[in-house]
């Protein structure tokens, strides 16, 4: 089965909780904190996979979850580091956020990126002895590991892409010049998903793609339409097969030029560039017509349109040798801009994840506090510890929240939330 969209969720490993410890020893009184921290969680990773074709495990399996980091332990023994989770993706993969926003374009073999970052270990106590306090009580949670939900979509990555109506002919030039074995037959959609092939002419390689068939108001859904549209953006050349006796009561040139204004539509809709993209057309069943008729249409076609025209026969493969000549002469000289140029990885993923400091929002006398920043300190917070409850509330003061609260107009007795978590405000 062939799926080139899924929904996932991911996340990665929360950091070990450090550790409350002191040395005991016999005769060595007073020795003194020995907490370890804890491990950091591990990472999620993304891998364009060439081995990779469909997107249909995720269907099956759409949460992913690193794993956690080890607490610490006594003697200032440090936990273990979680295992880093490397999800594999096709070629040709689009990462995008929620909100439709593009987070990163997998588009090269064996590219790697850090898509969600594991939390740091929590502090144990031998990390907070000052000259102060030579026996402190205090340690940290694991810091939350990056959160992420986003959708997959994979547009193919193709040297040529045939396009054109239900039952032109694409799927037996596909698989006439390919190894592919793509169904055929004679009724409209036979071909429900892209097919691959590699075609090799005169010592050049490349891949060419079967979009199943387009009709009138693709761009908009109808048919198949855009959920394949998609994949006629990675293309380099796309050749526009046409049935010289034409298809659905219309005329050849007539169903060329609804194909044409389907691409267009999409283009202006999603990507601007699929318009620069060379075009060849191919009048395939030309041994079904007499030679007069064959004569007239290319005259007709080369009158009306300014790209390459070619008579084929994609059941005998006759004229295929010259469509392909011209195939190779294009695709050896085409300049290939990317549909979506790829992201600089790391960094666009995590200026995506980070969030404001904090946003204090008010309802009635409950004052809900969220932000990043806040949510990872109080997540990292022990609160069945007295110094860890002052040192949260150090951090209030120092990072402005308890001032913006002040603003806001918070009351004695009212209720400040943070995650779970409810307080008393106390002046």
């Amino acid at each position: 089965m062939f799926v080139d969209k899924a929904k996932i969720s991911i996340k990665a490993g929360k950091g070990g909780d450090g550790c409350v410890s002191f040395r005991r020893e016999k005769y060595v009184p007073f020795g003194g904190p020995e907490g370890g921290s804890g491990g950091k969680g591990g990472d999620v990773y993304l891998v364009a996979d060439p081995h990779v074709s469909t997107l249909l495990d995720f269907t099956y399996r759409p949460h992913y979850r690193a794993q956690d980091g080890m607490p610490g332990k006594g003697k200032n023994m440090e936990g273990g580091g979680g295992a880093d989770l490397v999800i594999k993706v096709p070629c040709g993969t689009v990462l995008q956020s929620e909100s439709g926003g593009v987070i990163v374009d997998m588009n090269t073999p064996y590219q790697k990126l850090l898509i969600a970052k594991g939390g740091r270990g929590g502090r144990g106590n031998v990390c907070f002895k000052t000259q102060k306090n030579k026996a402190p009580k205090i340690s940290e949670k694991g810091e939350p590991g990056q959160k992420l939900e986003a959708t997959l979509e994979l547009k193919l990555l193709a040297d040529i892409g045939l396009v054109g109506c239900p039952n032109a002919g694409k799927s037996t030039l596909l698989a006439h010049i390919t190894a592919a074995r793509p169904k055929i037959a004679d009724y409209p959609f036979t071909t429900l998903s892209p097919q691959l092939g590699v075609c090799s002419h005169k010592s050049v390689h490349f891949v060419v793609a079967d979009v199943p068939g387009l009709i009138e108001g693709a761009h908009a859904g109808r048919g198949l339409g855009d959920e394949f549209l998609r994949h006629v953006e990675r293309t380099r050349i796309l050749v526009h097969m046409v049935d010289i006796s034409g298809f659905g009561g219309n005329q050849p040139a007539e169903n060329f030029k609804l194909i044409q204004k389907e691409i267009s539509e999409y283009a202006k809709k999603i990507n601007k560039n699929i318009l620069k993209k060379p075009v060849i057309v191919a009048l395939n069943k030309t041994d079904l017509c007499p030679d007069d008729a064959v004569l007239k249409q290319v005259k007709l076609f080369r009158k009306k349109t300014k790209n390459p025209v070619f008579a084929v026969s994609a059941a005998t493969g006759k004229g295929v040798d010259a469509l392909l000549d011209e195939t190779v002469r294009m695709f050896s000289s085409a300049v290939t801009e990317d549909s979506l140029e790829p992201r600089a990885g790391r960094e666009a993923v995590r200026e995506y994840i980070l969030e404001p400091e904090f946003v204090i929002k008010r309802k009635d006398n409950t004052f809900v506090v969220s932000g990043n920043k806040i949510e990872k300190f109080i997540a990292m917070t022990h609160f069945n510890q007295e110094q860890s409850v002052e040192r949260f509330q150090d951090f209030l003061k120092k990072n402005g929240i308890e001032r913006a609260l002040k603003k806001k107009g918070i009351k004695q007795g009212d209720i400040v939330r943070i995650l779970d978590m409810e307080f008393e405000y106390t002046d």
